[in-house]
């Protein structure tokens, strides 16, 4: 085992050989373990920060991730990933409301913290972050008091009630409950329009299919969208379990959604819409798709600017 320092982060670390793997692993404090190839170093450059943080959050696994041209893109399309500076905030609230317990949540002026805890660019970064965090009210500056040396800044009951709304409304899952019809001419759809663009950002996606759970769906059904970042509902055809779910998770504050075949929904006979969705979805914003590949690009860009 030989002492180095990380690639990702530039702590210390441990490097060595794995059984079974021709690839070397490293073991740093940070970002946990990992396995990067020699030839791989320069697709790591330009995304030290994300890949710091990706593995900083993940760093309860039990086994390492390997680094590769191949896992990289999946890695940094990962719903985790903070996309905004008030994503990266989130990140550091959370982080300091998992410190200790009760109202012992705390960060010490001593303690070296990685700015990867919340994806900073360095330690500048997360220090203003700290402070932006204290301006708002969330953590409160703590002075050393006599005899003592170290100080710091605990959170606030209002940044405690802020952490846990956020670990109460799911915004870590990666799960999607998808609410449609689930018979054979509607496979394709879900398999490669709604699955590959959920995919895509690092979300997996699931559905109830009635003839897989014969009697009393409902408790699944409720179960699966509690458990879930957001949904998609599809109308098309008017099913009434799909206006069911996607009130239900409304009603839980979950994004919904909503799509529907094109030509199904614009259909005409004798000059009159054959097909009418419910009064309250018939005008909203409705994705309307033509077919499988324009179903994934719409909800990419959908997820894109409501979700991410």
């Amino acid at each position: 085992m030989e002492e180095v320092k990380c690639p990702i982060c530039g702590e210390h670390c441990y490097i060595h050989s794995r059984a079974g793997s021709n690839l070397p692993t490293y073991k740093c404090d940070f970002c946990f373990a990992y396995e990067l190839a020699d030839e791989d170093l320069p697709l790591i450059q330009e995304h030290k920060v994300v890949l710091s943080g990706f593995l900083f959050e993940t760093r309860m696994r039990s086994h390492s991730i390997r680094i590769n041209a191949g896992t990289l893109p999946f890695v940094l399309s990962d719903s985790r990933i903070p996309r905004t500076p008030m994503q990266k905030l989130d990140k550091l609230i959370l982080f300091i409301y998992s410190i200790g317990s009760g109202f012992k949540n705390h960060i010490s002026k001593l303690a070296k913290y990685p700015p990867s805890v919340c994806y900073a660019e360095d330690a500048a970064e997360f220090n203003l972050m700290v402070s932006i965090l204290t301006d708002i009210g969330y953590l409160c500056e703590r002075q050393a008091r006599f005899g003592e040396y170290d100080c710091g800044y605990f959170i606030t009951v209002e940044g405690m009630k802020y952490a846990e709304s956020l670990l109460s409304g799911n915004n870590n899952s990666t799960a999607v409950f998808v609410a449609m019809k689930c018979t054979d001419d509607f496979k394709s759809v879900y398999e490669e329009g709604i699955k590959p663009a959920c995919a895509k950002f690092g979300f997996s996606v699931f559905t109830i299919d009635e003839t897989k759970y014969p009697g009393d769906i409902t408790d699944k059904v409720i179960a699966g969208i509690k458990t879930s970042r957001f949904i998609i509902a599809d109308f098309t055809s008017n099913p009434l379990s799909v206006y069911y779910e996607a009130g239900y998770a409304k009603g839980l504050g979950r994004e919904v959604i909503k799509t529907c075949n094109k030509k199904w929904f614009e259909e005409e006979k004798d000059g009159k819409k054959v097909n009418r969705l419910h009064f309250d979805i018939q005008y909203d914003n409705l994705i309307l798709w033509e077919d499988e590949k324009d179903l994934l690009q719409k909800l990419e860009d959908r997820i894109q600017a409501t979700i991410l």
